[in-house]
């Protein structure tokens, strides 16, 4: 099973493919569709491939715009929430995914491109905060000074989140009163 699925339309195969080799040269295993071989049923090796995968990569170009399986695919991604999309010769995706940011590879020469591997990375660490019991679970290469990426609101200096690659992650604000700017003397104004 493969850490990446790339979703697109089989037109696009070439233009899909130097996303495909910049994805695998940062040491991820991907799989798409030219990877079923004779004999297999291409919805099944679809299905069992795309459920394991930790990040859905889309290329949505105007031929997979149009493709049903395409719209399934990113679907399944976004439900699970690692769902990154590529634009490739088009404004925007289609209107079921626009909430979710795109990065726009129109006209890209195949270099190396920060941005979709940042994305793509996060998915694949699953750098989302998950609530338990008070406790937030974290990962502690983000965080300075939390043992074992637990972290507890209000607990003291470890509120603050460093700076990743790709820039702060996420600012804990204790519970209480916080106003951008403000400074020490700060009094609130009443109302007459």
């Amino acid at each position: 099973m493969a850490d990446i699925f790339v979703s697109y339309s089989r037109a696009d195969q070439e233009l899909v493919r130097p996303i495909v080799t910049l994805l695998e040269a940062q040491g991820w295993s991907v799989w798409w569709d030219t990877r079923i071989t004779g004999g297999e049923r291409w919805d099944t090796v679809i299905e069992r491939e795309i459920t394991a995968a930790r990040c859905v990569v889309v290329v949505w170009t105007p031929q997979s715009f149009e493709r049903e399986w395409v719209h399934i695919e990113a679907h399944h991604g976004r439900e699970r929430g690692i769902l990154v999309s590529v634009l490739v010769g088009i404004d925007r995706p289609p209107f079921a995914f626009r909430l979710i940011h795109a990065r726009d590879f129109t006209g890209w020469g195949g270099e190396s491109e920060t941005h979709l591997i940042a994305d793509v990375r996060l998915k694949l660490e699953g750098r989302r905060a998950v609530q338990s019991g008070g406790r937030i679970k974290l990962n502690p290469r983000i965080i300075h000074g939390v043992q074992d990426g637990w972290f507890t609101p209000g607990a003291g200096k470890n509120e603050w989140f460093k700076d990743i690659e790709i820039g702060p992650e996420m600012v804990v604000v204790p519970a209480g009163e916080f106003t951008m700017g403000a400074e020490n003397n700060w009094r609130r104004a009443t109302a007459p």
